[in-house]
């Protein structure tokens, strides 16, 4: 069990390496990304891609959006923890998880 928490941690860590990279400079949403598990998002046979940085497809035409991307679109939406958001495309429910810790409602 410590070794996959282990595990985990460090593709967490490589998560946060890469959006720091593209200048994702807003903590709050570095910390709310690695507040969330990506695997939960998947189904098992998936789980394994949870910390790659591409889409995965969960089902037709539903993806698991890729880390970098969502780091950089929620940096660009300028979110504050007073703001009340609407997820539209909540394929996964993973960005309406990252927003539930980064907004109001």
């Amino acid at each position: 069990m410590g070794q996959r928490r282990d595990e985990r941690h460090s593709k967490r860590s490589r998560i946060k390496s890469v959006n720091l990279l593209i200048n994702i400079k807003e903590n709050n949403i570095l910390e709310a990304i690695d507040s969330i598990p990506r695997e939960i998002f998947l189904p098992f046979h998936l789980k394994s891609r949870a910390y790659i940085d591409e889409d995965t497809e969960i089902a037709s035409n539903r993806y698991l959006i890729e880390p970098v991307i969502a780091g950089y679109i929620l940096q660009l939406s300028q979110i504050q923890i007073t703001d009340v958001v609407l997820d539209l495309v909540c394929a996964s429910g993973y960005t309406t998880a990252i927003l539930s810790k980064l907004a109001k409602e």
